[in-house]
């Protein structure tokens, strides 16, 4: 059944995840709660989704003075917390129960016309992992931090995140999913790393979105054992970088197939643009480490121009098998693992949504529910992109998009608003027909 174009609005969309977050466990006794711990999750979301770290004090003398505020008329919560205390409660909650917002979002999105769109290989969806660092300091640091220690005796305290993405197979566009805390556990010395997130992200990911036929993608850090195997338990096709430097056996046994014909040779001449050839090569069930008996199949690509120059190329071990017909698709399949770094860390990290900005680390969880929230609000751009028409001509209205995330900042802060489509029509140069308060 398709969801109507109001899907994806902004309005159905914060319905959606209030519903999500209304059940989330509180374990302060009734008569202690002053702010429910849903509006505490929606305030730190609107945080994020206005790309303002300093907005809730504005929004609680809003309340003060005029007794609403734009936290109210848009997300739906009653009383705004000061800072403070909104950290307070937000620290100690569980991340995993953030997390179904992100797949509430992407639930909302598999109803629409659109999702048809993200089908790739075979019916198949593309879903790149990879990990992130979102805080860096020499001086502040807390029991979760890892640490690097320098050869001139730094020490740097630092924050990570794998990070889960759905990817648009034509486009690049990253969806984010889900994602794991890689840090130090309370009272060990042992640090954390990328690949046991990993072991701990992909059942939580095949769990979450069971009828996702997902092919990860993803660099040559998991084209190793305990990964492959961990997906093909779980039934997840992946295609991951293999760099020749960390495959020394699988090149050994490449240039024997060379010699008895095994590798097959796909060559396909362009007519326009800067690559003249492209050049791909296929291997099937080749064995990849001498210490361990799983295979996996292979194909490597490169680009030439007219003069002979080698351009792009690189190489991967996938579980879908090549063939003449799908290679070329594989390849342009492998080549998105680094749209979750360009479309996604890039634009949290440098267009205005504050990720690596320190929000406080708290005694818990607080420095990653940030980061969880952040991700959410990220998703929510992403869906209103899609679903919101009012959202996407206020985006262009005033040329850079930079350009609209500063006007929404200064009519949130100052003004407030009976809804968001009333919003939208002021940022698009609109007269709103209703009488805007000031606060």
């Amino acid at each position: 059944m398709r969801n109507g174009p109001e899907a994806l609005q902004f309005h159905s969309l914060v319905r959606h995840l209030r519903g999500e977050f209304e059940d989330v466990p509180d374990k302060r006794k009734q008569d202690q709660v002053v702010f429910p711990l849903v509006d505490v999750i929606l305030s730190g979301l609107a945080m994020m989704f206005w790309q303002d770290p300093g907005v809730l004090p504005f929004q609680e003398r809003m309340q003060e003075q005029i007794g609403s505020s734009n936290l109210r008329t848009m997300f739906g919560v009653d009383k705004v917390p000061g800072t403070t205390q909104f950290r307070k409660l937000l620290d100690p909650i569980e991340p995993s129960f953030l997390m179904p917002g992100l797949r509430k979002g992407i639930t909302l999105l598999q109803g629409t016309r659109a999702w048809l769109k993200f089908k790739s290989l075979g019916g198949r969806f593309l879903v790149a992992i990879d990990g992130t660092e979102y805080f860096l300091s020499e001086k502040i640091h807390c029991n979760r931090c890892l640490k690097r220690e320098h050869r001139d005796g730094r020490i740097e305290y630092y924050h990570q995140a794998l990070v889960a993405a759905l990817i648009h197979p034509l486009t690049g566009q990253s969806f984010p999913l889900l994602a794991e805390e890689i840090c130090r556990e309370d009272g060990t010395t042992k640090q954390d790393c990328e690949i046991n997130a990993a072991k701990r992200l992909l059942p939580k990911l095949a769990s979450m979105y069971p009828h996702l036929d997902m092919v990860l993608i993803a660099d040559s850090l998991y084209s190793k054992t305990p990964v492959m195997t961990l997906a093909k338990t779980l039934k997840m096709n992946f295609i991951f970088v293999a760099k020749p430097g960390d495959h020394a056996h699988l090149q050994e046994q490449l240039m024997g197939l060379r010699l008895a014909q095994g590798v097959t040779r796909l060559e396909k001449e362009e007519q326009q643009g800067k690559v003249a050839r492209k050049k791909v090569e296929i291997a099937h069930d080749v064995p990849l480490f001498a210490t361990t008996d799983i295979t996996a199949h292979w194909l490597s690509y490169s680009e030439e121009s007219n003069s002979g120059k080698v351009g792009y190329q690189n190489g991967w071990v996938t579980s879908i098998k090549p063939t003449k017909k799908n290679a070329l698709e594989l390849v342009a399949a492998g080549r998105h693992r680094s749209s979750i770094e360009n479309q996604t860390f890039n634009a949290l990290k440098n267009h205005g949504h504050h990720f690596e900005h320190n929000f406080g680390h708290g005694k818990k969880h607080l420095r990653f529910n940030f980061i969880t929230l952040n991700l959410l609000a990220f998703l929510m751009h992403q869906l209103l992109e899609i679903g919101d028409e009012l959202y996407t001509q206020a985006r262009t209205w005033n040329g850079a998009v930079r350009n609209f995330h500063n006007l929404l900042q200064g009519a949130i802060r100052l003004l407030l608003w009976p809804d968001w489509t009333t919003l939208m029509n002021y940022l698009l140069g609109r007269t709103p027909r209703i009488r805007i308060e000031s606060g």
